[in-house]
């Protein structure tokens, strides 16, 4: 069977990578293999806003904030297959933790084509940040299709 992948990064899910993935999926009776990379820790936010104190008093430390983060992950990770299976897709998705380039490459040996968004490498909760979509398109040996997402 073909396979698709699909990087999603930190807790940034783009709907319109969603669609494309599981459209292309539909049209070439594909796979999805999801691949939901984060940074090890959550990058400091520094000053909180006075509107984020009712929220801030719920959350004891940043494991605690780092862990409703992953839920936040693992939550999209549970909507994906939701979606594919509603399209009748098989799917697959697993969840990394600072991978290094050679290790998505080593994923992606058996793929037939990996989709990113245009927004891979931002700022954002999570985002994993030690290579971009350029450096992931010269290592690649399958082709990668840039999805642009909604900012």
């Amino acid at each position: 069977m073909n396979t698709i992948m699909v990087i999603f990064n930190g807790i940034r899910f783009s709907y319109e990578l969603v669609d494309r993935v599981i459209k292309t999926a539909k049209e070439t009776k594909a796979g999805i293999h999801a691949l939901f990379i984060k940074a090890e820790d959550e990058v400091a936010e520094g000053y909180g806003f006075p509107s984020d104190l009712d929220a801030a008093e719920n959350i004891t430390n940043s494991e605690d904030t780092e862990a409703g983060n992953v839920r936040v992950i693992r939550s999209q990770m549970k909507l994906l297959e939701d979606m594919a299976k509603t399209d009748k897709i098989q799917v697959t998705t697993e969840l990394i933790t600072e991978p290094s380039i050679d290790d998505i490459m080593s994923k992606a040996k058996d793929v037939d084509k990996i989709f990113v968004d245009d927004h891979l490498k931002d700022a954002g909760i999570l985002s994993f940040r030690k290579f971009d979509l350029e450096m992931l398109m010269k290592k690649s040996t399958v082709p990668i299709e840039v999805v642009k997402a909604s900012d």
